[in-house]
């Protein structure tokens, strides 16, 4: 018998072949580490120069609370504003403040945490899926692909588009940073299962969960998660994972605490989301069904992402019936799989509950579709598709998942350029939702900003034709037409603004004004008083209003709102300005030479400023301090006025040849200033008399 092997000459399989290069070069943390952080670094370089845009303004730009480190409490007590996305989100305001002690309002600071805090939820996926993966319920399964499986789910999850909205939309952090929290409770949780010290690791996965509800309210899912995932990978059952692990759930349980002293004590995210809000239930879960089948779509196929999907919401169920009858066949597959195979199960128990707290029933009214809310639900989503990768093409899927990488990264480097600008931002935004009147009114702003005033005023009127009652645009729209001589069309819009919504300060103001410049000033007048009566401390409305009763000739009634607008905006520059104009006026020189030192010491490059403090002086008779102050203004800019001034002040010290050389460069600057020919001739005959007398 030939015992000899047969020996084939066909070449190696091809298949065989491209599955055993498609191992990664070697399995360790370090290979895993550094291609996640380089990854996100290509995929977010053209990220650092993105300006603040949209609710980066108030939670940021505006936000008093980040300025100063040296004071936590302040710093850890956000503002509980409407709109203010820090609202109940304690570190997620430190993170800024941080940022705002390296950088000011420069952008890069931001964006290169925002960066690494990204990198970082990369490398906790990384974990987190590894070692669940080896657990006790999965033991066997994925000895050899558990590390393939693991870092081809982080490296897609890392550079897919669907996130740019939670890292180079600035405010978003607080989405990405309860994330890294919440995976590093589980991988705390995951490590402390097999270690030597596990109430080390179960304090440590306790303390990232209530870290991460210091940053956002979707903490609020992972006791139950947690519940659920020892039971799915460890214990086999809910009664031996309350024996075991009865502590850690009890301390994760702690975090609900924490969520609901911070969401109480900023009212229910100050009115913006919960049952109050005008959204009804019904109309919010239906719009959900349409929302959630979108981010799936989105995971897949990331085209059209879109900045602002607006405020609308879905009213028919015939409109969602699909996507219902889909998430409802998705739900109820996933709960038929926590119970009979929890393992696999769990990614769905992961996507949903992680959803729920902002894609259910519980209304979002200042948001109904957001992308960000997709965050850390994709990974349920990722970890699923490279499983099933695997299973189907083997140890091939790792070098798939790298062939996909660079194209999803592409998408993400394009993805940033749109938020380059926000006028390239917003356009985007109205193409491809032309039916958010947000969108049209956030466009017609930037568009303003950027010196198009037709296009401003034309996305304004949009704004207002899809969406009637809001205010903000009617007040928009008001200013635009003010600006094109329209001022009736624009008294119509502000006085609608006022109607529709009577606290409306800015529309009131606006009008205000309106009303003074067109000679109005009663009705003016009785329009700051309510706007000082709605907001007291409203410096600006004390300046328009003084700046009204001085138009008037009422200086002693502008005086004392001048004065509370410069008590509460002292290192204003132009409020104390306005300040010592009016004290000049009612006579009052050495409190005006006082108000216009202070906007020197502010401002040391205020022309008028040093000119109207020689003027204050001059009347004053403190020529010499007249002269300097003069000198000042004119080495800020040389002018017939500030030249005539000095030269009389020179006149009345009786230096009449220094007094003509200033008269007569009044006089080159502007030939016809009547006044200060007049003086030169009274200082050339001065100097003549005194020629005589010698």
């Amino acid at each position: 018998m030939n015992t000899r092997p047969a020996i084939s000459s066909d070449p190696p399989s091809m298949g065989r072949s491209l599955r055993t290069l498609a191992l990664p070069p070697f399995r360790g943390r370090r290979f895993g580490a550094i291609l996640l952080v380089v990854a996100a670094s290509v995929a977010y370089h053209n990220s650092f120069s993105v300006p603040f845009v949209f609710d980066d303004l108030p939670s940021i730009v505006e936000n008093e609370t980040i300025r100063d480190l040296g004071d936590p409490a302040a710093v850890l007590s956000p503002p509980a504003d409407a709109g203010q996305t820090v609202s109940g989100r304690p570190l997620a305001n430190l993170s800024f403040a941080l940022n705002y002690a390296v950088s000011g309002n420069a952008t890069w600071s931001y964006h290169a945490l925002n960066l690494l805090i990204h990198a970082c939820a990369g490398l906790a996926l990384l974990g987190v899926v590894r070692r669940t993966l080896l657990m006790p319920a999965l033991r066997g399964r994925f000895d050899e692909s558990a590390f393939p499986i693991a870092l081809g789910t982080a490296l897609l999850w890392v550079v897919h588009p669907l996130q740019t909205e939670s890292v180079t939309y600035v405010v978003q952090r607080t989405e990405a940073l309860a994330s890294l929290f919440i995976l590093l409770t589980f991988y705390c949780h995951a490590r402390g299962i097999d270690s030597r010290r596990p109430g080390l690791w179960q304090a440590l996965s306790v303390t990232a969960c209530i870290m991460g509800a210091a940053s956002k309210e979707i903490v609020v899912a992972v006791p139950l998660l947690a519940l659920l995932y020892d039971r799915a990978f460890v214990s086999g059952s809910f009664v031996a994972t309350w024996r075991q692990r009865w502590k850690l759930l009890v301390g994760l349980a702690g975090s609900w605490v924490v969520l609901l002293v911070l969401v109480f004590g900023v009212g229910g995210r100050a009115g913006t989301a919960g049952l109050a809000t005008n959204a009804s239930v019904w109309d919010y879960a239906l719009t959900q069904a349409r929302a959630v089948t979108l981010y799936l779509r989105l995971t897949f196929w990331p085209d059209p992402l879109v900045f602002d999907y607006g405020t609308s919401l879905v009213a028919r169920l015939a409109d969602v019936l699909p996507e219902m009858l889909l998430l409802a066949a998705l739900a109820g597959l996933t709960g038929w799989l926590a119970v009979r195979r929890p393992a696999l199960g769990f990614p769905g128990v992961w996507f949903f509950a992680l959803l729920a707290p902002s894609s259910s029933i519980v209304p979002i009214a200042t948001q109904t579709i957001a992308e960000h809310r997709m965050y850390l639900p994709l990974a349920a989503v990722a970890v699923l598709a490279v499983a099933a990768l695997h299973a189907i093409a083997g140890r091939l899927a790792w070098l798939i998942c790298l062939m996909l990488a660079p194209g999803l990264g592409w998408l993400t480097i394009q993805r940033n350029e749109t938020y380059h600008s926000e006028l390239a931002l917003w356009g985007d935004t109205v193409t491809k939702q032309p039916g958010n009147p947000r969108a049209h009114l956030n466009y017609g702003l930037a568009c303003a900003r950027a010196g198009r005033a037709d296009d401003a005023q034309e996305h304004f009127e949009d704004a207002v034709r899809l969406a009637p009652t809001d205010t903000d645009a009617r007040n928009n729209l008001g200013i635009a037409l003010a600006r094109a001589g329209r001022t009736g069309e624009a008294v119509h819009h502000y006085r609608e603004a006022i109607r529709l919504h009577p606290a409306n300060v800015k529309a009131r103001l606006n009008l205000a004004n309106l009303l003074a410049a067109g000679g109005a000033e009663d009705e003016a007048v009785a329009m700051f008083q309510e706007v000082l009566r709605l907001t007291p401390g409203n410096a600006g409305a004390h300046a328009d209003l003084a700046r009204t009763l001085l138009g008037a000739r009422k200086p002693a009634e502008a005086l004392p709102h001048l004065e509370e607008a410069v008590r509460l905006r002292p290192w204003d520059p132009a409020l104390q300005f306005s300040l010592g104009n009016a004290l000049a006026s009612a006579g009052r020189m050495s409190d005006a030479v006082d108000a216009y030192r202070r906007v020197v010491s502010l401002a040391p490059d205020h022309h008028m400023a040093n000119n109207n403090l020689g003027n204050a002086l001059l009347r004053l008779r403190r020529y010499p301090e007249a002269t300097s102050a003069y000198r000042d203004a004119l080495r800020i800019k040389a002018d017939a006025l500030t030249s005539a001034n000095l030269g009389t002040a020179l006149l009345l010290q009786g230096k009449a040849s220094e007094a003509i050389e200033h008269f007569t460069e009044a006089l080159r600057l502007d030939p016809d200033y009547a006044l200060a020919r007049t003086n030169l001739e009274r200082a050339r005959l001065l100097l003549e008399s005194r020629r005589a007398r010698n």
